[in-house]
């Protein structure tokens, strides 16, 4: 694994060394790995991760994740397809996945759990199934101060749906979450519109 030439100095030789409780981030989470190797230059010090101890380190992350509850668990995922009336691949079209990596999430045994980024989208979704309307930026700014990344907060918003009309009402909501267009074949889009700003302005 180690034991070529450091490519930082060109004179040492990068060796393996063991070490305990090293910082490491996944998916931009901060993540202290509680053993590992690490390769460092005998010669300057610079340190190499090996693919393979990235990749173990990654899982073991996606498990304590998993433990702690920080991930949507399989339950979860089909309890979210269940409201919503989706069949696994309407489920997997709505948030931009695979209906492969759908059904592998909602597997009990799963080996690998649905990224930081989908399980982002399974939630905003079910929070929107929960309220009706989310404000979007503080709720991902929560998530995200949820896993260890520190974020300032943003500016107060809200998330409207706007079709043709300035007030589109909650059937033009459910069509548009439901990914049923407008029977006058107008799609409402999602928009974030800072607090105090007109909500007809274009």
């Amino acid at each position: 694994m180690f034991g070529f030439e450091c490519q930082e100095c060109h004179k040492g030789v990068v060796r393996a060394q063991q070490r305990a409780d090293i910082p490491f981030k996944v998916d931009g989470i901060p993540f202290n790995v509680p053993e590992g190797t690490v390769g460092v230059c005998d010669n300057c010090g610079a340190e190499v991760l090996s693919a393979k101890e990235c990749k173990r380190w990654r899982a073991l992350f996606e498990q304590m994740q998993q433990q702690s509850d920080r991930l949507l668990c399989p339950e979860d995922i089909m309890g979210l397809k269940a409201q919503l009336g989706y069949t696994t691949t309407q489920l997997a079209g709505l948030i931009g996945a695979t209906r492969q990596s759908v059904t592998q999430w909602m597997n009990a045994s799963r080996v690998a759990p649905q990224s930081r980024m989908a399980d982002v989208l399974l939630r905003l979704v079910r929070e929107c199934l929960a309220t009706d309307s989310v404000e979007v930026l503080p709720f991902l700014t929560s998530l995200a101060r949820d896993n260890g990344i520190d974020l300032p907060a943003p500016a107060r918003s809200r998330l409207h749906m706007l079709g043709r009309s300035a007030s589109p009402g909650r059937a033009a909501y459910d069509r548009a979450f439901q990914g049923r267009p407008p029977s006058d074949g107008t799609r409402p889009s999602l928009r974030v519109v800072p607090q105090g700003a007109s909500d007809t302005a274009a």
